[in-house]
């Protein structure tokens, strides 16, 4: 039997060598890089913290952001409607285009303060055919792509419950427009002086509670310019350009006069029937199954709307809903998602 053969291999001592200088250099260099790295996103990345909508953006470097948001952009950017005569709700608002404005974006996330949430910034575009466009038709809805409704309050008697509406929607920072009747305002100046100056919007009711289709051309447009030099000596700069008939009354002579005088015939898509003096329930019942995108809803100042507004407002806040008054609601501003700072008239 041969003896058995063993065999040894051993690396020259410079091939080791060049090895482990190898493995170092790399270990170095990749120190470098991250090192390099670090102080980079320490120097131009976003400040600690920060946040882009709820996203963690800290120490990102602008072309990452950018990315990011681009990507988000690309899923939120909505064309514009033009304004349209509905067989059923007539006048439709318009509504504008809207989209990311990715350099302002990017600009607010890299100058953000540290554990500051950046929020998207948007560019809007106008529709090409606004509701003044569309000549002399009622409206009785906002645009059904807007998520938000407008309260309007109908004053033509008292004013025992104002006081009490107005304290709800400042406690819940909430807008609407009083639609006031001409000899009301005669005897409430003051009353009025502080719906205005709680900030919300005035529209005309008339002069008197008549049947406005009974009427003709020149007691029509007796009974607004009546109303709008009544309101003008308690509100010298005010201009209504919202009119709404008393009891929902009108034809189309009455939707022509208020036309020529450069005002909107606005009716309602829900009604409280708050008049009736129902059970608070009954008048939350009538409107928050019912919301929807767009929606005028009719109330008066009455006890009952009192409570009512309690429990209705946080509900449809709950379902997504931004109460507007109706001038916002029928601009074609999308100001139910976005904020402007170059805002966009009405309509």
């Amino acid at each position: 039997m041969g003896k058995d053969v063993y065999y040894s291999f051993k690396l020259p001592k410079k091939a080791i060598a060049a090895f482990i200088t190898l493995i170092i250099m790399i270990i170095v260099i990749e120190s470098t890089w991250n090192v390099s790295d670090r102080l980079q996103r320490s120097i131009f990345g976003v400040s600690m913290g920060v946040t882009l909508e709820g996203v963690t953006i800290q120490r990102h470097l602008d072309h990452e952001i950018r990315n990011f948001i681009e990507s988000y952009a690309r899923e939120k950017k909505f064309e514009a409607e033009n304004a349209r005569i509905d067989s059923i709700w007539k006048g439709i608002p318009g509504i504008n285009g809207i989209e990311v404005d990715i350099e302002k974006t990017l600009n607010k996330a890299l100058s953000a303060k540290r554990n500051e949430d950046v929020q998207f910034q948007y560019r809007q575009w106008e529709p090409e055919v606004q509701l003044k466009d569309l000549g002399a038709v009622p409206i009785y809805r906002g645009n059904s792509q807007k998520q938000a409704m407008a309260l309007m309050i109908n004053v033509s008697w008292g004013t025992e419950w104002i006081e009490n509406i107005l304290e709800i929607l400042e406690e819940n920072n909430v807008k609407v427009t009083f639609f006031v009747a001409g000899d009301w305002v005669e005897k409430n100046h003051e009353m009025l002086l502080r719906i205005y100056f709680a900030g919300h919007e005035i529209g005309s009711h008339a002069y008197t509670h008549r049947n406005m289709s009974t009427l003709d051309k020149r007691e029509l447009a007796w009974e607004m310019q009546k109303t709008d030099q009544i309101i003008q000596k308690t509100l010298p700069h005010i201009t209504t350009r919202l009119f709404a008939p008393p009891s929902g009354d009108f034809n189309q002579q009455v939707v022509d006069v208020a036309h020529s005088l450069d005002k909107y015939t606005v009716l309602w898509t829900l009604d409280t029937i708050d008049w009736q003096r129902p059970a608070p329930s009954t008048i939350v019942n009538r409107i928050v199954p019912k919301a929807e995108n767009g929606a005028l809803v009719l109330m008066h100042p009455t006890e009952p709307t009192v409570e009512a507004l309690k429990t209705m407002i946080p509900k449809l806040s709950e379902k997504g809903y931004k109460l507007l008054t109706v001038s916002e609601l029928l601009s074609s501003q999308r100001n139910d998602i976005a904020i402007q700072s170059d805002t966009i008239g009405f309509p």
